[in-house]
């Protein structure tokens, strides 16, 4: 969602007069060589004459040679430019890296080794996890991207999106300086890192999670992109207090973070909500007027565009009749695509690389404005010193053990001038929390709203295929001011035939139905709040109280989503209501 952003930091060291003293340059690559050049196509890589190597160069080939016999990770140089971040452990720091001339692109491009004859059409069932498809359990290795290109020396991978050092990698403890230092790589850390690195700051970027480039997870499918990218593979909650129900939370684990799961769906805050800041809580810099080229400059980084009706699925369409029919006509959704193609994948990894999540749009621009990014490098606390913040701490999860274990990795320690906490609603305050700040204050860990969401499913008698099409296209604001918002989705089939009622042969039985499924959401706007605490682990305890209001609301949600679809001609529908059967319109 475009909106007002909002990074928790921690603001420590020297002042930011390095901002004013803002500078350009040219993109460094892993060996330091100062170029701005597209990567060259695999041919030209053979046949292009390579520059005479000098002996410091001999000797760079040879020390890689001999970590590669060995088995072993080439040793890993720093993204420069000017004053880099600088890599304060470890033997590797003292290795020369080989100069330009020693790197070589193993592979190339992210686009189809040839171009599809149907390349206007969703991608195949089978990508998107269709369980009636006989090929679902077929191994067949889609002919597109072949993979990242590497360069010799590092393993830092050079892709069309960004640079990204793998901690994972990386042989024992990790230190590092830098001006700033940001944790979490999700909408608010990238926009951050961006702005930061192309002012001139030398910035690195911690991420929990894995590195997963398009060429990977544009493979994947919805199953293993869920254990892959998503937080407790999507299983994270907000467990509800007293009579409210617990509701389940996406987040992403990733480089990329929760950007990389949602639909691309793009809002800006409502002028009202704005005024509302202004008026109520005295948040002048944050009215309509001043937010506006923020908005505007935020939607051009990522390609906020409108949804064209003829993407609309047909679960789309059927939803459409019935609002049409009760007389609040669908509005186009707009998204952040470019190049989208209807495959209805969004939350899963767009195959085609349409949606410009933040690993394709702002963190490219920071690495090339000199900013690093860790992945696999877990943050536990920031380092406070004569009451100020001066970096971070954590683990480089490069040991393959688990906590109890004792062997997650290495030591993990970025010293800079000025902390950025970005790591999300649920391990921004725990990190707070962990580093003793804000002890006092009681606000931490509080307030936190989720605006829960509820899916209505439909059967029709006729063939809907809602996975052709959009996966998020329409909604409706005609109840904004009951509080309520209905939107059109639909799931990969795979994924909604596991969320049918009932188990066995009963879910057997419904799974069937997935062609004839139509979906549509609904939002409410709550007033409820949630508590971050401390857990006995290393992951928060979350929960959540609806609002009196919010509850009460919730019935007369499902009965306007069902009236809707039945208005559409739906034979059933199934109310998100565990253990309720699906009910007809006869006996709604």
């Amino acid at each position: 969602m475009v909106s007002a952003l909002t990074v928790e930091s921690i603001v420590g060291g020297r002042s930011t007069e390095r901002l004013s003293r803002a500078r350009r340059g040219n993109i460094r690559d892993l060996h330091g060589s100062s170029t701005a050049r597209s990567r060259p196509r695999r041919g030209d890589l053979r046949h292009s004459p390579r520059p005479p190597a000098s002996q410091s160069d001999r000797v760079g080939l040879r020390r890689l040679r001999g970590f590669r016999r060995a088995g072993r990770t080439a040793p890993r140089a720093d993204l420069r430019r000017g004053a880099p971040a600088r890599d304060l452990g470890g033997a590797d720091h003292h290795r020369p890296a080989p100069s330009p001339g020693a790197a070589v692109a193993r592979r190339s491009g992210t686009g189809p080794r040839h171009a599809r004859a149907d390349a206007g059409r969703p991608a195949h069932p089978r990508a998107q996890g269709d369980p009636f498809h006989d090929l679902l359990r077929a191994s067949r290795r889609p002919g597109g991207d072949r993979g990242p290109a590497r360069l010799l020396g590092g393993r830092a991978m050079s892709t069309a999106e960004a640079e990204v050092h793998v901690g994972r990698e990386h042989r024992g403890d990790l230190r590092l300086d830098a001006d700033v230092v940001i944790v979490g790589s999700g909408a608010g850390g990238a926009v951050v890192a961006r702005l930061l690195a192309e002012a001139g700051q030398r910035v690195v970027m911690l991420e929990e999670g894995p590195h997963v480039p398009l060429s990977k997870y544009r493979q994947m499918r919805p199953s293993q992109h869920l254990r892959s990218l998503w937080r407790d593979g999507g299983m994270t909650v907000a467990v509800g207090v007293g009579d409210s129900p617990t509701i389940n939370v996406t987040m992403g684990r990733c480089v990329g973070g929760s950007s990389m799961l949602t639909g691309g769906v793009c809002f800006r805050t409502p002028d009202r909500i704005l005024d509302m800041w202004v008026r109520e809580r005295g948040l002048a810099d944050l009215g309509p007027a001043a937010m506006r080229p923020h908005f505007d400059a935020v939607e051009g980084a990522i390609h906020v565009e409108e949804v064209p009706a003829d993407m609309r699925s047909r679960s789309t369409q059927l939803f459409d009749v019935g609002a049409t029919k009760l007389g609040h006509p669908l509005k186009p959704l707009r998204r952040n695509t470019k190049g989208c193609r209807g495959c209805g994948r969004c939350n899963f990894g767009c195959p085609e690389g349409a949606k410009m999540s933040v690993d394709l749009s702002y963190l490219p621009q920071a690495v090339q404005d000199g900013a690093q990014i860790w992945s696999d490098c877990r943050v536990d606390g920031v380092m406070i010193e004569g009451g100020r913040a001066v970096g971070v701490t954590g683990r480089v999860l490069n040991g393959g053990g688990r906590p109890w274990r004792r062997n997650e990795g290495g030591k993990l320690e970025v010293r800079a001038a000025r902390v950025v906490l970005a790591a999300g609603s649920y391990h921004t305050p725990l990190i707070l929390m962990r580093s003793g700040v804000g002890r006092k204050n009681r606000h931490v860990g509080r307030h936190m709203t989720v605006h829960p969401a509820f899916r209505m499913f439909a059967r029709f008698d006729e063939p809907v295929n809602g996975w052709r099409g959009a996966l998020q296209s329409a909604y409706s604001d005609h109840f904004e001011e009951q509080g309520y918002t209905l939107v059109s989705l639909f799931i990969p089939p795979g994924v909604l035939a596991a969320t049918m009622p009932g188990f066995g042969a009963e879910l057997s039985e419904g799974a069937k139905a997935v062609p004839y499924i139509s979906v549509m959401g609904g939002m409410i706007h709550d007033e409820g709040g949630g508590v971050v605490r401390r857990g006995p682990g290393r992951e928060p305890i979350v929960t959540y109280r609806m609002d009196r209001k919010d509850r009460a609301s919730i019935p007369e949600l499902i009965r306007i989503m069902a009236k809707t679809y039945f208005a559409a001609g739906a034979k059933q529908v199934f109310p998100p209501i565990l253990g309720q059967a699906p009910v007809d319109a006869d006996g709604f």
